[in-house]
């Protein structure tokens, strides 16, 4: 029986741990994208206490990275727990799903100021290399010993990327989900995407880390400086600037 106990919290703490994980990694491809440096001194500050009696169900979780001093993550949830995935009406007993309620995510990426000496300068909103290209995917995540974790479930979920404190991109929506098997990001539910005064709203969106370009499967309505435009399929990138 304390064998079994303790198998069990293991697993929740590595769980967990996958959690933080892809968070780190969206800091790490956000970072290289910006051609920055990312040194693994990247250190949580407020990374919640885990007992024996919660290591399954977190109540106000909440996650802070540092990289020299400075915050490069930020993750808050009203509650962290570990369910079994289900399919239909039926959990399945062999899968995992990590789900995160209410879930506020900011990501903040810290360039040097040489680049961008004027922080309200139009080229940091503007600069189409801010991306989240290749920052998820099953390869890139770091190895854990995890094999029955099929997603991680956050609803629902407030996205926000920031660069030199300025906020270039966000994305909210009632329900997304991280899909480790296909290596992206499904949203539902009221999906609004923002960067700038650009504003893509749809009820369906799927990031793709590997091309880096978010789709839009259903009716979608963009606008752009106040030109909407709206149709039933979009691929665009996620500061909306190019679509097709």
């Amino acid at each position: 029986m304390a064998y079994f106990i303790h198998s069990r919290n293991l697993r929740a703490s590595l769980l967990l741990a996958c959690v933080i994980g892809f968070c780190t990694v969206v800091y790490l491809g956000f970072a290289t994208r910006s051609h920055l440096p990312f040194s693994p001194d990247t250190k949580s500050a407020e990374a919640p206490p885990l007992s024996l009696a919660t290591r399954q169900n977190i109540e106000g979780f909440r996650f802070d990275g540092y990289k020299n001093g400075n915050k490069v993550i930020s993750i808050e949830a009203d509650r962290f727990s570990i369910q079994k995935k289900k399919l239909g009406f039926l959990r399945l007993g062999l899968l995992n799903e990590a789900r995160l309620q209410n879930g506020f995510i900011r990501i903040f990426c810290h360039s040097p100021t040489e680049l961008f000496p004027n922080q309200n300068h139009p080229s940091l909103i503007n600069n189409p290399s801010v991306s989240f290209q290749h920052i998820v995917s099953k390869e890139s995540l770091p190895p854990m010993p995890v094999k029955r974790l099929s997603s991680i479930v956050i609803a629902p979920i407030h996205l926000e990327l920031y660069r030199n404190q300025v906020l270039v991109s966000k994305i909210s929506a009632d329900y997304a989900k991280i899909r480790l098997v296909k290596s992206d990001i499904v949203f539902k539910g009221n999906v609004v995407l923002t960067s700038a005064t650009r504003i893509l709203t749809t009820n369906f969106l799927t990031f793709n880390p590997t091309s880096g370009t978010i789709e839009c499967k259903g009716k979608y309505l963009l606008n752009r400086h106040g030109h909407n435009i709206s149709g039933r399929h979009l691929i665009t990138d996620v500061l909306l600037l190019k679509s097709s």
